[in-house]
């Protein structure tokens, strides 16, 4: 949405001039044999958000918090990864939604279809916000019932949300 006042001149998260040998050349961030590098990362990005409210009920019935995370929603709301047309994580590393998607069994076709964090930037205090408007962006466009996000918490996809298109 346009700012008054602010115009955006440029998109801070293309990095130009990047190329193969310049990211495989970039030092590891945590460990020195390590393998997450600030090309392999998300960057840090200025955002706004919204919140989204549903009933206590149905955040109870269709959210989790704890591991193994998404498929403890998908069971509370009765909802198998077949039935997905869209699962939205918020990858601060790309290590991140390759073990997801490992782990799950899940279309990879069908994950972060318009780009995770990497490409779009990580929303630091507006992830959740960015995820939920995504999925339902999709849902009302593909006309699906069910999606998926789900948002880390240091080291791990720690908070889920089951969301039904009812329309």
């Amino acid at each position: 949405m346009p700012v008054p006042g602010a115009d955006l001149v440029r998109d801070e998260g293309i990095r130009h001039g990047t190329t193969v040998g310049g990211l495989a050349g970039l030092k590891p961030s945590f460990r020195t044999d390590g393998t997450i590098t600030a090309g392999n990362a998300s960057p840090l990005s200025d955002v706004a958000s919204a919140v989204l409210l549903a009933s206590r009920r149905w955040s109870r019935r269709c959210s989790a918090s704890h591991p193994p995370g998404p498929p403890t929603a998908l069971a509370r709301a009765g909802v198998f990864w077949s039935e997905l047309g869209a699962v939205e994580l918020n990858e601060a590393f790309a290590v991140l939604s390759l073990a997801c998607v490992d782990a799950w069994g899940v279309d990879p076709g069908i994950v972060n279809a318009r780009g995770g964090a990497i490409a779009i930037g990580h929303l630091l205090g507006a992830s959740g916000g960015r995820l939920l408007g995504t999925l339902a962006g999709r849902l009302r466009e593909s006309g699906d019932r069910w999606c998926v996000a789900a948002i880390c918490i240091g080291v791990g996809q720690a908070l889920v949300v089951v969301l039904e298109n009812v329309s």
